[in-house]
């Protein structure tokens, strides 16, 4: 077994769990009291890349940001961003893993 891999799945299903608790559970509905859902999910999503601390891919976190706190919002609770947020993070891992594996070092 791949220490990697299996450290990483295991990032997939817990770290998401607290990222949709704190960014579209907490932080998207108190705001959203004071401020409207638009503003609200600016705000979260703009915090929700900025803690990722990687200026390269701030457009995807806050992109992502934006459509799961919209998807949270439609459908009145945080399982739907939980569930996109942890098959995001499969994939990007899987992607990541194969890369490495697979790709030829240079």
């Amino acid at each position: 077994r791949d220490p990697l891999w299996s450290r990483g799945l295991g990032d997939v299903y817990k770290r998401q769990f607290y990222e949709e608790i704190i960014f579209r559970g907490i932080i998207l509905s108190s705001t959203e009291k004071q401020l409207g859902f638009k503003w609200a999910n600016v705000i979260q999503a703009a915090l929700f890349g900025i803690v990722h601390f990687n200026l390269g891919l701030f457009i995807f976190y806050f992109s992502f940001g934006l459509i799961t706190g919209y998807a949270v919002k439609r459908t009145n609770g945080l399982l739907t961003g939980i569930v996109f947020h942890a098959v995001n993070n499969f994939f990007a891992l899987l992607s990541i893993y194969m890369l490495t594996r697979y790709l030829p070092t240079f």
